[in-house]
């Protein structure tokens, strides 16, 4: 988790060094932080890390840490508690002002990567904000998956007759007429009612633009039409209509490639 947040400021020191310090958490988890800070130029002699808490004053005479580098992970936070973090640089007995205060509260390892309200611990895809629930598990979040659980009947279907498209109900009998509901989904009747014709809904699960009833390759985006019957739609078939002769040729004769009329030709 990243919680970055920018200061700045500039202090003129003996020797005319001139110090500008930017200070942020780069990385936060449970009661530690890393907070890292723009290195000084010129390099001073090092820096020093104050910490406060609300409604305290920094103890300048009482750094938290002091050294040479630009970064220091600050651990055994209170979780809850809010503290305020500035960095000083410094050459012999000479230092710089504040850098930008740094604000950051423990959140107890509460994390949330994608910003998408579901902490990560909860989120089928931490890293995506798009998604965060995956009923059936299949790898497709729910809000991209046609059939959330996975059993056969699509979520759009499911509502339409007041299933629950979060339940694999697919071997349950609604109206009690003996066919179960995916029964009833795949014979296009109505899974509510015994005695009534179903709605017309056109189902195309590849999204070709052809319904499944008249898509002779209803889960191939590609194809829809197999003239031949030779298993290979005809976007792929270089003779859609088997009959030896090549779409191409056919087509540059004025022949029907879609029509076997090997037996008429001259």
């Amino acid at each position: 988790m990243q919680n970055q947040k920018s200061f700045r400021f500039i202090k003129v020191i003996p020797a005319v060094f001139y110090y500008l310090l930017i200070a942020f958490p780069i990385i936060a988890f449970a009661d530690d932080v890393t907070l890292q800070w723009d290195a000084n130029d010129p390099v001073p002699d090092g820096y020093r890390l104050f910490l406060r808490l609300d409604g305290e004053t920094y103890d300048y005479a009482n750094p938290i840490w002091e050294g040479e580098d630009t970064t220091h992970l600050v651990q055994s936070l209170t979780v809850g508690v809010n503290y305020h973090f500035v960095v000083r640089a410094y050459v012999g007995d000479d230092e710089s002002g504040d850098s930008n205060e740094v604000d950051y509260t423990p959140s107890g390892g509460i994390m949330d990567s994608d910003g998408d309200g579901i902490n990560d611990d909860e989120d089928a895809f931490p890293d995506d904000v798009t998604e965060w629930l995956d009923t059936d598990g299949d790898g497709v979040g729910n809000n991209q998956d046609a059939d959330d659980d996975g059993d056969g009947m699509p979520d759009s279907w499911e509502a339409l007759y007041g299933l629950n498209p979060l339940v694999d109900d697919a071997q349950a009998d609604l109206d009690g007429d003996g066919l179960t509901n995916l029964a009833e989904y795949q014979g296009g009747s109505d899974p509510a009612t015994s005695d009534e014709a179903p709605p017309a809904i056109d189902v195309d699960s590849d999204g070709d633009g052809i319904n499944d009833d008249e898509d002779a390759f209803p889960d191939d985006v590609t194809e829809w039409l197999d003239t031949d019957g030779d298993g290979v739609g005809n976007n792929q078939d270089a003779d859609d209509d088997g009959d030896g002769m090549p779409d191409s040729w056919e087509a540059l004769y004025g022949l029907n490639p879609l029509v076997d009329d090997a037996p008429g030709r001259p």
